[in-house]
Parts: C-alpha cells; structure tokens; sequence
C-alpha cells in the first residue's frame, strides 16, 4: 500500500471477493474477518471512487460490524459505473451486487445485475452470465416473480452448458419448490 495504494486496493477487493464466494469454506487467516482486518490495517489513503467505496464498506462490515460498513457501501453503490471504464465495472459489478444484497437493496440489485447482464452480453464474457443471471433470477424469486425468474434459470442454465462451465442452480431449487415439486 505505500508504493502503489492504487494496486494494493485491487489485491484486496480480489481477496475481499475470494474470501466472500468461499464464505465458510475459507481457511484461517483468509476470512472476510481476517482480510477486512488488514485492510482496515493497511494506509491506503483514500480515493473517491466506487471500487475504493466498496472496499471501505466491505473491510468495515467484516471487521467492526454491519452498521460500520453500510455508509460506505451505499456511496459506493450510488456513485457505481460513474467514471469507468466498461472492464473495470465487469470486474467489480459482482462485489458491487453482493454488497446491494447485503444491503437488502433490491433496486441497487436489480439496477446492477441487470448492468452486469448487459455488460457481458455486449462484450462477450459468456463465462460470467450464469451467476449474473442466476442472481437475478434469485431476486425475481424474493420478489415474488417465478415467471420472471424461469427464463432467466434457463439461460443461466443454456450458457453453462455451451461454455462448459458450472452452475450452481440456486435459482432451480427455489422454482422447484415454489413449484410445489418436492421430490426436485
């Protein structure tokens, strides 16, 4: 941090995003705790930008509580997008949609997956349509909206299997269940 505060809020919003998606999974000294702790440890100063926001808000929930981090992580969503380029919102768009659910902000979800969907549609990045859509899919659940979510399921569902890649059907198990399929 004190040669490049730029480059070390990258390493830890990289490490922030680790250490959310292997939640319970991560190993010690590589929790949210332990990474929100050094952060909150590091000099970084800081910087008006909404990645920078994001990562203020994040390190301050993991480390002091919920109530430390939402100031920050409501800026940040608010001011998201302004001043960046298309690559660095596609990077940061997940973090940027954990935070809205976090925050139980569902317009800030809506607004961002549905940014991130668009993003990775017009550049290309197929990889990362299926957890994009799966989320919102989940949100259209939590919303009460199972026909919005079904073709949003399916997609998620298309693109995995064209790329290869995985999908965890979240979204799958809550349609089979609203849907009375018990056995799914």
């Amino acid at each position: 941090a004190e040669f490049d505060a730029g480059q070390a809020r990258v390493a830890y919003l990289d490490a922030i995003s680790a250490t959310v998606f292997a939640g319970r999974l991560a190993p010690p000294g590589g929790t949210a705790a332990d990474v929100g702790n050094a952060v909150r440890r590091t000099s970084c100063p800081e910087s008006p930008d909404a990645p920078a926001g994001l990562l203020a808000g994040l390190a301050a929930c993991f480390s002091e509580g919920y109530r430390a981090g939402v100031p920050c992580l409501r800026r940040a969503l608010d001011g998201f997008g302004r001043d960046m380029t298309a690559a660095e919102e596609l990077r940061w768009l997940p973090l940027a949609c954990y935070a809205a659910t976090q925050l139980w902000d569902d317009q800030a979800w809506y607004t961002l997956s549905g940014r991130y969907v668009q993003l990775a549609r017009d550049r290309g990045v197929l990889s990362h349509l299926p957890a994009v859509l799966t989320s919102l899919a989940c949100l259209h659940l939590l919303s009460g909206e199972p026909a919005a979510a079904q073709p949003l399921a399916e997609e998620a569902r298309a693109v995995a299997a064209a790329t290869g890649g995985r999908h965890f059907p979240y979204e799958a198990l809550g349609l089979a269940a609203l849907g009375g399929h018990h056995d799914t």
